[in-house]
């Protein structure tokens, strides 16, 4: 019967202590889950390819289009007109 209350007490006493590792422990879990979606989203970020656009003429034929590079000379500049 002593042995109990004796429990009971130190179960009283470190409850806020216990309690605090749980959360601590939660919110390590939590932060190395963040951190991998972080790292996961970045990575599929920066590794997919660029998409390819096409166009379609009239008789059904595709066309790749291609991206003009800027500052080529390419594309005429609008003379503020």
């Amino acid at each position: 019967m002593i042995s109990d209350q004796l429990e009971a007490t130190k179960n009283h006493k470190n409850y806020y202590r216990n309690n605090l590792r749980k959360m601590v422990n939660a919110l390590m879990y939590l932060t190395l889950i963040i951190l991998f979606l972080t790292v996961f989203i970045l990575y599929r970020f920066f590794s997919l390819p660029d998409p390819y656009f096409y166009a379609t003429a009239s008789d059904g034929q595709l066309t790749q289009l291609l991206t003009v590079p800027k500052n080529t000379g390419l594309i005429e500049q609008n003379s503020g007109q």
